[in-house]
Protein backbone atom coordinates (compact mmCIF):
# COMPACT_ATOMS: atom_id res chain seq x y z
CA UNK A 1 0.00 0.00 0.00
CA UNK A 2 1.05 3.59 -0.57
CA UNK A 3 0.27 5.77 2.43
CA UNK A 4 -0.38 9.45 1.80
CA UNK A 5 0.12 12.21 4.32
CA UNK A 6 -2.35 15.07 4.76
CA UNK A 7 -0.30 17.47 2.65
CA UNK A 8 -0.48 15.07 -0.30
CA UNK A 9 -4.28 15.17 -0.34
CA UNK A 10 -4.33 18.92 0.25
CA UNK A 11 -1.93 19.35 -2.70
CA UNK A 12 -4.15 17.18 -4.89
CA UNK A 13 -7.32 19.09 -4.06
CA UNK A 14 -5.67 22.53 -4.34
CA UNK A 15 -3.87 21.80 -7.61
CA UNK A 16 -0.42 22.33 -6.09
CA UNK A 17 2.79 21.07 -7.76
CA UNK A 18 2.42 17.57 -6.26
CA UNK A 19 -1.13 17.15 -7.64
CA UNK A 20 -0.21 15.24 -10.84
CA UNK A 21 1.97 12.80 -8.90
CA UNK A 22 -0.65 12.29 -6.19
CA UNK A 23 -3.28 11.75 -8.90
CA UNK A 24 -1.04 9.06 -10.41
CA UNK A 25 -0.53 7.45 -6.99
CA UNK A 26 -4.31 7.36 -6.50
CA UNK A 27 -4.49 5.00 -9.50
CA UNK A 28 -2.27 2.43 -7.76
CA UNK A 29 -4.00 -0.76 -6.58
CA UNK A 30 -3.85 0.17 -2.88
CA UNK A 31 -3.58 3.71 -1.61
CA UNK A 32 -4.41 4.70 1.92
CA UNK A 33 -4.24 7.34 4.58
CA UNK A 34 -4.21 6.89 8.34
CA UNK A 35 -7.40 8.19 9.97
CA UNK A 36 -5.56 10.92 11.95
CA UNK A 37 -4.01 12.23 8.73
CA UNK A 38 -7.44 12.26 7.08
CA UNK A 39 -8.65 14.38 10.01
CA UNK A 40 -5.68 16.70 9.51
CA UNK A 41 -6.46 17.06 5.79
CA UNK A 42 -10.08 17.92 6.62
CA UNK A 43 -8.98 20.51 9.17
CA UNK A 44 -6.50 22.15 6.77
CA UNK A 45 -8.93 22.22 3.83
CA UNK A 46 -11.84 23.45 5.96
CA UNK A 47 -9.70 26.37 7.11
CA UNK A 48 -9.20 27.62 3.57
CA UNK A 49 -11.67 30.39 2.74
CA UNK A 50 -12.20 29.04 -0.77
CA UNK A 51 -13.04 25.55 0.53
CA UNK A 52 -14.75 25.54 3.94
CA UNK A 53 -15.93 22.59 5.99
CA UNK A 54 -18.71 21.25 3.77
CA UNK A 55 -16.65 21.25 0.55
CA UNK A 56 -13.66 19.77 2.40
CA UNK A 57 -15.82 16.93 3.71
CA UNK A 58 -17.31 16.30 0.26
CA UNK A 59 -13.87 16.25 -1.39
CA UNK A 60 -12.48 13.76 1.12
CA UNK A 61 -15.57 11.57 0.91
CA UNK A 62 -15.13 11.49 -2.87
CA UNK A 63 -11.55 10.28 -2.40
CA UNK A 64 -12.52 7.55 0.06
CA UNK A 65 -15.42 6.45 -2.13
CA UNK A 66 -12.98 6.43 -5.06
CA UNK A 67 -10.68 3.93 -3.37
CA UNK A 68 -8.58 5.78 -0.79
CA UNK A 69 -8.43 3.34 2.14
CA UNK A 70 -8.62 4.81 5.62
CA UNK A 71 -6.18 3.02 7.94
CA UNK A 72 -7.46 2.79 11.49
CA UNK A 73 -5.51 3.75 14.58
CA UNK A 74 -5.02 0.86 16.96
CA UNK A 75 -2.96 0.41 20.11
CA UNK A 76 0.07 -0.99 18.26
CA UNK A 77 0.20 1.95 15.84
CA UNK A 78 -0.35 4.49 18.62
CA UNK A 79 2.51 3.08 20.68
CA UNK A 80 4.77 2.90 17.63
CA UNK A 81 3.99 6.54 16.78
CA UNK A 82 5.02 7.56 20.28
CA UNK A 83 8.23 5.56 19.95
CA UNK A 84 9.04 7.13 16.58
CA UNK A 85 8.52 10.62 17.92
CA UNK A 86 10.67 9.84 20.98
CA UNK A 87 13.46 8.43 18.82
CA UNK A 88 13.49 10.80 15.84
CA UNK A 89 12.02 14.16 16.89
CA UNK A 90 14.29 17.18 17.17
CA UNK A 91 12.81 20.67 17.47
CA UNK A 92 15.07 22.29 14.86
CA UNK A 93 16.63 19.47 12.83
CA UNK A 94 13.60 17.19 12.47
CA UNK A 95 10.35 18.71 13.75
CA UNK A 96 8.10 15.69 13.27
CA UNK A 97 4.48 16.17 14.26
CA UNK A 98 2.50 13.46 15.96
CA UNK A 99 0.55 13.15 12.69
CA UNK A 100 3.81 12.49 10.84
CA UNK A 101 4.66 9.76 13.34
CA UNK A 102 1.19 8.21 13.04
CA UNK A 103 1.67 8.08 9.27
CA UNK A 104 5.04 6.35 9.67
CA UNK A 105 3.69 4.00 12.35
CA UNK A 106 0.87 2.92 10.04
CA UNK A 107 3.27 1.60 7.41
CA UNK A 108 4.11 -2.07 7.12
CA UNK A 109 7.47 -3.22 5.78
CA UNK A 110 6.20 -3.49 2.19
CA UNK A 111 4.32 -0.15 2.21
CA UNK A 112 5.53 3.19 0.89
CA UNK A 113 5.12 6.64 2.42
CA UNK A 114 4.36 9.57 0.08
CA UNK A 115 5.13 13.01 1.48
CA UNK A 116 6.62 16.41 0.73
CA UNK A 117 7.88 16.69 4.31
CA UNK A 118 11.66 16.28 4.55
CA UNK A 119 11.47 14.94 8.11
CA UNK A 120 8.98 12.25 7.13
CA UNK A 121 11.08 11.23 4.12
CA UNK A 122 14.24 11.14 6.25
CA UNK A 123 12.68 9.05 9.03
CA UNK A 124 11.09 6.70 6.49
CA UNK A 125 14.60 6.00 5.23
CA UNK A 126 15.98 5.54 8.73
CA UNK A 127 13.14 3.11 9.47
CA UNK A 128 13.79 1.27 6.17
CA UNK A 129 10.46 2.20 4.67
CA UNK A 130 10.12 3.05 1.01
CA UNK A 131 9.61 6.78 0.58
CA UNK A 132 8.05 8.67 -2.31
CA UNK A 133 9.29 12.24 -2.26
CA UNK A 134 6.68 14.72 -3.50
CA UNK A 135 7.18 18.41 -4.29
CA UNK A 136 5.95 20.89 -1.70
CA UNK A 137 3.67 23.83 -2.49
CA UNK A 138 6.64 25.74 -3.95
CA UNK A 139 7.72 22.81 -6.13
CA UNK A 140 10.75 21.83 -4.03
CA UNK A 141 11.32 18.21 -3.06
CA UNK A 142 12.68 17.04 0.27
Amino acid sequence: MILLDASSVVALLRGEPAAPEVRALMREPRVGMPAPNLAEALYVLAGLPEVGLERAREALEALTEGGLEVVGLDERRAIRAGELRSIHYHRSRRPLSLGDCLLLASARADDAIASSDSGVIEVAGLERLRAISLPDSTGRRP
